[in-house]
Formats: C-alpha cells, sequence, structure tokens
C-alpha cells in the first residue's frame, strides 16, 4: 500500500494526493444488507455476503401445520423487521434459501419497511450465482 501512496504522490503532488483521500474518506458509505432466507440449507460464496448479513431462520422449521407455520413466519418476519428499521439501507439483497413461501414474505417486507426492491441471488446449474434486479416501478409506468 505504502508503494502505492508513495508513487500518486510522486505523480500529483503531495496537496493533491491528500485532498483525493480526503473526498473518498468523506464519501458516504452504502448501507447494505444481506437477508439469508434460511441458513444451512446450501453453501453460500462468501462474496455474496454483502454489507451486513442477517440469516432470517436455521436449519428445519416446523412444518407440521399452517398454524406453526404461521407462527415461525411471524417471529422470523419481527425480527426482520427490527433489523429493517434499524438504518436507512441503501440496497437489500435477499438469498432465497429453504421455503419459498418463507422468501416471498421476506421480499415483501422488505420493501413494505424500506419501499427498496430487492435484489434477488439466483442460482443456475448453468452460470452459478447471479444477482436479479426487476424494476417493477417501470413495468408498472410503462403499460
Amino acid at each position: 500500500m505504502k508503494e502505492y501512496l508513495d508513487k500518486l504522490i510522486s505523480d500529483i503532488g503531495y496537496e493533491e494526493a491528500a485532498r483525493i483521500l480526503e473526498g473518498y474518506s468523506n464519501q458516504k458509505r452504502e448501507e447494505i444488507l444481506t437477508i439469508v432466507s434460511n441458513k444451512g440449507v446450501h453453501h453460500l460464496p462468501d462474496s455474496l455476503m454483502r454489507g451486513e448479513v442477517v440469516y432470517a431462520s436455521s436449519g428445519n422449521l416446523d412444518f407440521s401445520s399452517i398454524d406453526r407455520v404461521r407462527e415461525q413466519y411471524v417471529d422470523i418476519l419481527k425480527m426482520l423487521s427490527f433489523e429493517l428499521k434499524k438504518k436507512k439501507w441503501d440496497k437489500v439483497y435477499v438469498v432465497p434459501f429453504g421455503h419459498t413461501t418463507l422468501s416471498m414474505q421476506i421480499k415483501q417486507l422488505v420493501y413494505r419497511i424500506t419501499r427498496l426492491e430487492t435484489v434477488d441471488v439466483f442460482y443456475s446449474k448453468e452460470f452459478g450465482y447471479r444477482d436479479l434486479t426487476i424494476d417493477q416501478r417501470a413495468l408498472i409506468v410503462s403499460e
């Protein structure tokens, strides 16, 4: 790192290098949240755990009755609601591991609290993990 700083200073001078570096340090850090619907179901590469990472659930949930499912989902959504209200998030990623309906509920909760469309982490055997974004507002307005 010192080599890069020395080169920068020799190329543009100390005062200009200090001005540039100060500009970077004053930039607002983007607040990013990654919500993993269920921990332990699949391996998620570290590169996809961006910003703060929250695991909505872990392991097997109890699907013995619809009432039990609802109870667990409500507990999970309350915990996530607290996390979502902690900060003004700039971007929220959802990793839809586990049961589909839980991920659907999480996505809807994120939108209702933050008004942000989530970035959904999509997996395919063909090309691996990719971010999937769809601007639904643009779709609605264009009709």
